[in-house]
């Protein structure tokens, strides 16, 4: 409710907005609290119908994500293009090379990543775990080619490798959480540390 509220006072380009989004910071602390002690105090029922509205909301949520994230990600590529402009460094040493080094290591991460789940979710008793990594790869290589041909002018690199690791984590999220536990070795798992600081990562 208080995000939702803040998304609506906020889309718009008025001084109320600004002043809501900017200020009031005690009020906003003071209302952000009592609304999760509140949670406290609600009805199980409550909770499980939320559950529910959220389970199918949720891609209204990653569509936002990943729109954020090409956004986040364009504005990373055009900011080292601008600093290699004013650079006096020529061919890769700058900051060009700085932009290749990051999309190679994020292409990277994510093939080592395609390879860990075929070795830990990709088994052959598990068909539809081995069709959702595949299906993720070849979403992510013709995408990635696309976006470097005539096809998407704006396209960029850069920003083709951070939606695929992040295609990538994704596609761990899912088989990860998924409660068989023939097809999940991590079923019995809580979530570690480094799944939660990942995850608030790319959530933030």
């Amino acid at each position: 409710l208080f995000f939702g509220a803040m998304a609506l006072l906020t889309c718009g380009t008025t001084k109320f907005g600004a002043r809501a989004h900017r200020g009031f910071w005690i009020a906003k602390i003071c209302l952000l609290l009592s609304l999760l002690v509140t949670t406290l105090f609600l009805d199980n029922s409550v909770l499980q119908g939320y559950r529910e509205f959220a389970r199918y909301t949720s891609f209204a949520f990653l569509l936002l994500q990943i729109l954020l994230l090409i956004d986040f990600a364009y504005s990373w590529n055009e900011r080292w293009l601008a600093y290699d402009e004013e650079s006096d460094v020529d061919g890769l040493c700058g900051w060009k090379g700085a932009i290749l080094g990051s999309a190679a290591l994020l292409y990277l991460g994510s093939l080592v990543g395609w390879v860990l789940l075929y070795i830990h979710f990709g088994s052959s008793e598990c068909p539809a775990q081995q069709t959702i990594i595949s299906l993720t790869l070849i979403a992510c290589v013709v995408l990635s080619v696309l976006s470097c041909s005539k096809i998407a002018p704006h396209g960029t690199l850069l920003t083709s490798a951070a939606v695929t690791a992040y295609a990538t984590f994704l596609c761990y999220s899912a088989l990860a959480s998924h409660p068989d536990d023939g097809c999940n070795p991590f079923s019995h798992r809580r979530h570690s540390a480094l799944d939660i600081a990942v995850g608030l990562l790319v959530a933030s």
